[in-house]
């Protein structure tokens, strides 16, 4: 088995900032077994940004392919995949933070058990098609609750030919572990998304990719900084995506750090969105005294 592991490295804004924070993740915290880095840079317009990248791409020992700015991750994947030499990818986005010492290692242990598609570090239960709201135990999401209600149900009728309803047990295309000539073959029956709403149904929609690989009869895990393998429904008990503390992340990346740093409400909302309902205790609505 040969491996590589594509990182994007965005050369919008603070592009050059979050590459370094991934190379420096990457050191800290090594991959732990055989592998090419291949930096994907997308959309550096700068010279001396992309000379800065480069430079760091030669330190870290790695090859550097540079690619227009569009198409949002999945494209970048969809054209670097076909050029590449290695039996397994691992897809990583500009965001992505390895945290554990032989992340890569566990990854690539669980990909190659029999009947595996493809193995993640985080996944959800959402949709784009329909969730019941959340509501909190005050009055202004009480009143807000119909409105709600009849929007989730509008969304409903807009996207549920294109996304399954929840749950929808998908692997998010981030710390995610693929098959090279599987994902090639599920690339080359799609188009490169245009919007984020293409680059949604790619993920989670009902030609996606866990979609596909679940049509072939193969499994899909999400692999935890424990080592353990989990299967589509122990997700919510993983403890990496969405729930509180994230305390088993192998990988992070901007949604997970946009959950931890989220208030309680905004943490349930985000619960709710991933498994259907919240995680987090709301906050009481009752006085309380010292």
């Amino acid at each position: 088995m040969t491996l590589a592991v594509i990182y994007i490295a965005r050369g919008e804004g603070t592009g050059l900032l979050a590459a370094e924070a991934f190379f420096d993740a990457y050191r800290k915290f090594p991959p732990g077994c055989p592998h090419r880095l291949v930096v994907v840079a997308k959309g550096w317009n700068a010279v001396s940004g992309l000379s800065s990248l480069t430079n760091q791409v030669r330190t870290m020992g790695g090859d550097l392919v540079t690619l227009p700015d569009d198409g949002y991750d999945w494209g970048a994947y969809m054209r670097i995949a076909p050029v590449v030499n290695e039996n397994f990818l691992c897809l990583l986005n500009t965001h992505s933070r390895p945290r554990v010492v032989g992340w890569l290692a566990l990854l690539r242990q669980h990909a190659l058990e029999s009947g595996v598609g493809a193995v993640g570090a985080t996944g959800s239960w959402g949709s784009m098609s329909f969730t019941w709201p959340l509501c909190e135990p005050n009055i202004s999401s009480l009143a807000l609750y119909p409105t709600r209600l009849a929007l989730n149900l509008m969304q409903l009728c807009r996207n549920l030919s294109s996304f399954p309803a929840s749950p929808n047990p998908h692997l998010r295309s981030n710390a995610l572990l693929i098959n090279r000539e599987l994902f090639v073959s599920f690339c080359g029956c799609r188009d490169i998304p245009r919007t984020k709403r293409d680059a949604h149904k790619l993920e989670r929609g009902r030609q996606g990719f866990t979609c596909y690989l679940k049509s072939l009869g193969l499994r899909t895990l999400v692999v935890g900084a424990d080592g353990v393998a989990y299967a589509p429904e122990a997700w919510i008990n993983s403890r990496t995506f969405r729930v509180p503390d994230q305390t088993n992340l192998l990988v992070s990346d901007n949604q997970t750090s946009y959950y931890r740093q989220a208030g309680c409400q905004l943490k349930r909302r985000l619960e709710n969105a991933a498994w259907g309902h919240a995680l987090t205790c709301p906050i009481s609505i009752h006085p309380t005294y010292d």
